[in-house]
């Protein structure tokens, strides 16, 4: 319990925004649980962007929280929430052929074009992270629109990369979504 209450006042702190529930994800899932933390949101400010949602995002895989009606209240882009989606199907069908289970060979190519190690966005790369791990912002590359944060802890950098679209920041790629190797 401590270590949630740690790790929340962390996030907030580390984005400069006090954390909100969101509506959305006030309700009650299958599981019992939903995503309780939502940081402040900042539209105009890419940095910003890119840190609430990785910060928020590490929480929820960190706490097991079912982060799906939280996921679909952020500011993504539908082409990266196709490709997190790809890739989480990608990983229950490496799963099943692991399994030893027959695949189809559109399948056994979608596995191949899709599948990351263990899990999207941060890929195998989550077994080095530190239970207080909290990214905090390393550089910004305007021409890319890149944003590269970093684990406080143990200096593992992520890239994210933002563009504007209508006036508002949003996830384009980050990690082993959306980003070129």
């Amino acid at each position: 319990m401590k270590k949630t209450f740690l790790l929340a006042g962390i996030l907030a702190v580390s984005v400069l925004g006090m954390a909100e529930t969101s509506a959305k994800a006030a309700g009650q899932g299958a599981a019992g649980k939903e995503a309780v933390i939502t940081v402040k949101k900042v539209e105009n400010d890419p940095e910003a962007v890119a840190l609430n949602f990785i910060n928020a995002y590490y929480f929820n895989l960190l706490e097991g929280i079912d982060d799906s009606n939280w996921f679909e209240a952020q500011p993504l882009t539908d082409n990266f929430k196709k490709i997190y989606r790809n890739q989480e199907k990608a990983i229950k069908m490496s799963e099943q052929i692991l399994d030893g289970k027959k695949i189809s060979k559109a399948n056994q190519e979608f596995v191949r074009k899709y599948s990351v190690d263990y899990i999207p966005i941060f890929g195998a790369t989550v077994f080095y992270l530190d239970e207080y791990s909290v990214f905090g912002m390393e550089s910004y590359d305007q021409k890319t629109g890149i944003v590269t944060l970093k684990d406080e802890k143990t200096g593992i950098e992520l890239p994210v990369k933002v563009v504007k679209v209508k006036g508002k920041w949003l996830i384009e790629g980050a990690g082993t979504v959306n980003i070129p190797n």
